[in-house]
This record gives structure tokens, sequence and C-alpha cells, in this order.
């Protein structure tokens, strides 16, 4: 045989082999679920152990939020300011949806939302105009930069100022901050699920009727 030959017939024998070696490997790799795979990509929920929320007090029209006026219901957190030109917008229109489908279905008696301003110039009667035009029991509030900033290091929510923007705009990060009934950081939406997947893992924690 000549050794131009043969060094095909090797190289053939190689390719084989390793497409064989590849297809028993596909074979033998866990199967997901097409359910299972689709929940993977949608899902942006990060539970953790509970974590008792820090000392602070923020001014709202009615009352002060504190941690221990959080105790007693389930609360869903979110950072973000009146004059925010999309983000904010965007998140509480959903976040309005979804909670209006679930007080169709009488699963809001125990959850609260509440926004937290990441802007000095927000004061209590901005911010919560500002929230309630999404839904009238969405609760905001403000308060000096000490006592919002303790909430802010304690969830990690990366707020900032953002010059090149302009003077008036605020990085904020897009998380979603679940609050139990004692006062404890229980979850963390790392950015807004779709309406269904949010309204699901929602009724997980609160035990929806």
């Amino acid at each position: 045989m000549q050794p131009g030959r043969s060094t095909d017939i090797s190289l053939k024998a190689l390719f084989v082999a390793g497409s064989l070696s590849l297809l028993a490997l596909w074979w033998a790799w866990p199967r997901v679920q097409p359910n299972q795979k689709l929940r993977a990509e949608i899902s942006q929920l990060v539970q953790f152990d509970p974590r008792s929320l820090p000392d602070f007090k923020l001014s709202g029209m009615k009352k002060p939020l504190t941690s221990m006026n959080l105790k007693g219901t389930w609360t869903l957190l979110y950072f973000g300011y009146s004059r925010c030109p999309d983000d904010c917008p965007t998140t509480l229109g959903a976040l309005a949806s979804v909670y209006r489908q679930m007080e169709a279905l009488d699963q809001t008696h125990s959850l609260r939302l509440v926004m937290v301003s990441v802007a000095a110039d927000d004061d209590a009667q901005r911010i919560q105009d500002f929230a309630a035009s999404f839904h009238p029991r969405f609760e905001g509030y403000a308060g000096s930069w000490e006592e919002r900033e303790k909430l802010f290091l304690f969830f990690d929510a990366s707020v900032d100022m953002a010059p090149e923007q302009g003077p008036d705009q605020y990085f904020h990060a897009p998380n979603l901050f679940l609050v139990d009934p004692e006062a404890h950081h229980v979850a963390t939406w790392n950015r807004l699920p779709e309406h269904e997947t949010l309204h699901q893992e929602l009724c997980s924690f609160i035990n929806c009727p």
C-alpha cells in the first residue's frame, strides 16, 4: 500500500472514531425537559437564607418606613426614582399588572409593594405620587442618604450616580427584593421576570389561595 493512501485511511479512521465518541457523549448527557429549560431561562429568582434587615427609618406620606413596620406582611421592594426615564416606569407598570391580577384572585391581602427612592431630591410626596400613579396601593419612601444607604448596602443594590447620562440620572440595579413577614430578606429577582413567572414565584412564597 502506498504511504499516502495509508495516511488517508488513518485520518478517516480517526474521524470516524471521534464522531462515534461525540455521539456516545451526547446520548449519555443528562436530558433536560423543555419546560425545565424554559424555566431556567426566564426565572431570575435567587433565594437566600433569611437575613434580618438593618435598623433604618425612611419618610412616607402616612408614616415612616422601618424594619419594624415591615413585619406582618410580605414586601416586594424596588429601588428607583420619580424622574427615572424608562426602567422604573417599565418595572412598575409590569408590577402593577401582576398586582391587579393577584387582586382579582384575592391574593394581595398579605403583600405590599414598596419603592425606595435613590434620588436625593425625591421627597416623600413626590415618590409616593410616582409609585401610586401605577397602582393606588403602591408605597413610596424617601429619606436621608445615610438611612437609604443602609438598605442599598444591605441588598447590594449598586446605587450610584451616572453623570455621563446627565446630572439627574441615577444608576440602580433592576432587582426586586422580597422581605418576609419577620422583616427578613429571603429572595431577590435579578431582573423583572415574565408576568406569569413572577406571579407563580410570588405565590410560592406567600401561599396564594
